[in-house]
């Protein structure tokens, strides 16, 4: 009996082992993978903020706050750096506004819509699947040739290329990024839709309630908890979203008039590795910016969340 035992434990003590190993070698790689492609990068760009190219060695040399004082410059002093922020601001509450709302309808409608409602899951989710680079070509070509053609030919006026000026560009770009990010959210937001038991619509039904009062009273709350991660994502890589400006401008050509912080810093890091301490400064001073307000909306959000 007592050697059975010590069998059946020594046993366990192999699978026990075994399963230890699998789950090592389950998470090794993206556990190296976040070492190495956030930690480390992070950590260096951290680094690059206190340091400066020497031309002379041929290496990063320690200049301590010089570049967080230019830094602070530029954000403070120059009147680029206003319109920047402006405008991604703007094109952040935009889409918070416009965007957020339409998502969550539609999300709603296909989630109850059964054949329908699938049928244009796949319609809204089709550009997601075709390349972004493709999509704005598309959509470049439309903005500038087929629409001014459509609109001399209804209105016997001749129409100016929408991207020749800097504030139907603003517009146009907008547009495209308003219809070019609803598959990901509508397929997040019906998911968790979804998940709400059949028995609750039922129940309401059964007490009256119609669609936009059970999407009122039902839906938003059971999923606000997703709407607040996607939020709280958004939030947070506020300054990191070039809103599409990369793949309708390239590095040089956008107006200065609508250069999204996450542009300029995307730019500047791609045009020479000497402007690498300068904006590893930026990216510094900016994270301490974004932090409060990130952590501010998180408490607000867990405020307000109607399933706390």
């Amino acid at each position: 009996m007592e050697s059975a035992l010590r069998r059946n434990k020594k046993k366990n003590g192999h699978s026990s082992e075994k399963s230890f190993a699998f789950y090592i070698a389950l998470v090794a790689l993206p556990l190296i993978q976040y070492a190495i492609f956030y930690l480390y990068v992070n950590f260096n760009s951290i680094l690059l903020a206190f340091q400066d190219y020497d031309r002379g060695s041929g290496t990063y040399v320690y200049v301590g706050f010089k570049n967080i004082a230019m830094a602070f410059r530029d954000l403070f002093a120059m009147k680029q750096w206003g319109i920047m922020l402006r405008n991604t601001f703007l094109l952040f509450a935009l889409d918070l506004v416009t965007k957020t709302p339409l998502t969550l309808i539609l999300s709603y409608f296909i989630s109850r819509r059964g054949r329908v409602g699938s049928f244009v899951k796949i319609l809204l989710f089709l550009p997601s699947i075709v390349s972004t680079m493709i999509l704005v070509m598309t959509y470049q070509y439309f903005v500038e040739n087929a629409l001014p053609a459509i609109g001399e030919s209804l209105f016997s006026a001749r129409w100016t290329a929408v991207f020749t000026s800097p504030r139907s560009a603003f517009w146009a770009i907008w547009f495209f990024g308003f219809f070019a990010g609803f598959g990901n959210s509508i397929l997040i937001y019906v998911n968790a839709m979804q998940a709400v038991p059949i028995s609750i619509y039922e129940a309401a039904e059964v007490d009256g309630a119609g669609f936009f009062r059970q999407f009122r009273s039902i839906v938003l709350p059971m999923v606000f908890p997703t709407f607040k991660e996607l939020f709280m994502v958004s939030v947070s890589g506020l300054f990191g979203n070039q809103f599409f400006l990369f793949e309708f401008y390239g590095l040089r050509d956008a107006p200065a008039e609508i250069y999204t912080v996450g542009y300029y810093i995307y730019q500047q890091t791609n045009l020479s590795s000497s402007n690498y301490p300068r904006i590893s400064a930026i990216g510094l001073i900016l994270t301490c910016i974004i932090v409060p307000i990130a952590l501010a909306v998180r408490a607000l959000m867990n405020r307000v969340d109607p399933m706390r």
